[in-house]
């Protein structure tokens, strides 16, 4: 189910290769709101857009660790960059729901398989003869890259209202729509993350057969220890990834900046020979380390899982998700605390410090992060003990 190492560490040299680019542009980057095309383009070449999809359909099909090393290598440079692959390797996981056939027709257009879209279902579908009528508006249709089609998740209705399964909850499935039946709104003027060109889109009444409407839950077709999971189960811990990333970059930056900050009343010296920023230094560069290393063994353990023929024990998910929204929390922590030490000099704008609180800011608004997974997780516990 995994890769070859050859393809893991191509990718992520190639990465490594165009972190100055990014840098570069980071400014830019946020006053367009998207990320260019070349950089795009870099991922691409790369195969960061394709982690997620098999070697025999074009993708390099890593395994989830490398993955992860991806997108925390790609946060390091720039947090929206970084989304932007995590966008498309979400995408990547809901194509393995669909039929061989409706893949090879988007890959005709789409060699990589790049999708964007948005995963919560705000949108409805009608069943008629053949198929849906699909139609409704979506927030945070996020993604750069160039897209022929636009997935958007959609209640199933009955007459006026949404069906519903046996258990109560609402039947969704995912629609592909062509990108021309889809118009994106101006909507995305945001806090941090800003390149991530998340804007809302709108689908007026259109046909979409059958085949074209799948089942999140429906059968793995990729085969890849990533898509074998849910999607929660498969995705979180690229937040997670992203996230480490992102605080990683900002210890490096207030590191840079003490090593040349003179702070007033200091006798001339710099920040880097106060003991109480050394001290308070240390301590961050500790659990950074302690919430890579928590990442890293959710992520190995989740390789057994994949590899294993046993069926996938449900609490796993909950487990996986409360783990990633605690170090998404952790690194968030973490990075406030190293704002602070950088005193008055991070608050520019000319800074990448600044840009970094403000990104992840916005990562833990992600539904991914939410503190209700701790509470899934202790009834899933509390159920399994008296069962």
């Amino acid at each position: 189910m995994t890769v070859t190492d050859n393809n893991s560490h191509s990718t992520l040299g190639a990465v490594e290769q165009i972190l100055p680019s990014i840098a570069a542009q980071a400014d830019a980057m946020e006053k367009e709101r998207r990320v260019p095309a070349e950089i795009c383009e870099a991922m691409e070449e790369a195969g960061c857009l394709t982690m997620g999809v098999p070697q025999e359909l074009g993708g390099t099909a890593l395994s989830q660790i490398e993955i992860s090393r991806v997108l925390e290598t790609l946060a390091y440079g720039d947090a929206s960059v970084a989304w932007t692959a995590m966008v498309a390797l979400g995408f990547n996981h809901f194509m393995s729901r669909y039929p061989a056939q409706v893949v090879e027709q988007v890959r005709s257009v789409s060699p990589g398989l790049l999708i964007r879209g948005a995963v919560a279902p705000q949108g409805r579908a009608t069943p008629v003869d053949g198929g849906y009528i699909v139609e409704g508006r979506w927030a945070l249709g996020s993604g750069s890259y160039d897209n022929r089609y636009v997935m958007a998740m959609c209640m199933i209705m009955d007459g006026d209202k949404p069906q519903t399964s046996p258990d109560g909850s609402v039947v969704t499935r995912m629609a592909l729509i062509p990108a021309s039946n889809v118009e994106f709104l101006n909507t995305w003027e945001s806090v941090g993350l800003c390149a991530t060109n998340s804007h809302d889109f709108v689908v007026k009444p259109v046909f979409v057969a059958e085949e074209w409407m799948a089942s999140a839950s429906a059968p793995d077709n990729f085969n890849l220890s990533v898509t074998r999971f849910d999607f929660q189960m498969a995705v979180t811990l690229n937040h997670a990834s992203v996230a480490v990333g992102v605080a990683r970059g900002m210890l490096d930056d207030i590191i840079a900046l003490s090593l040349k900050k003179r702070p007033a009343r200091s006798g001339g010296k710099t920040l880097a020979t106060d003991p109480q920023f050394a001290y308070e230094l240390g301590r961050l560069l500790v659990r950074l380390e302690a919430m890579k290393a928590f990442l890293e063994a959710r992520l190995m353990k989740n390789e057994e899982l994949a590899e294993s023929d046993d069926p996938i024990d449900p609490i796993e998910s909950s487990k996986v998700c409360a783990a990633a929204s605690y170090i998404q929390h952790e690194c968030q922590n973490i990075v406030d605390a190293a704002f602070s030490l950088g005193g008055s000099t991070v608050c520019y704008l000319s800074t990448s410090a600044q840009r970094r609180w403000r990104d992840m800011r916005c990562v833990v608004q992600h539904f991914s992060a939410s503190k209700t997974k701790y509470k899934q997780l202790g009834f899933d516990v509390l159920d399994q003990a008296q069962n």
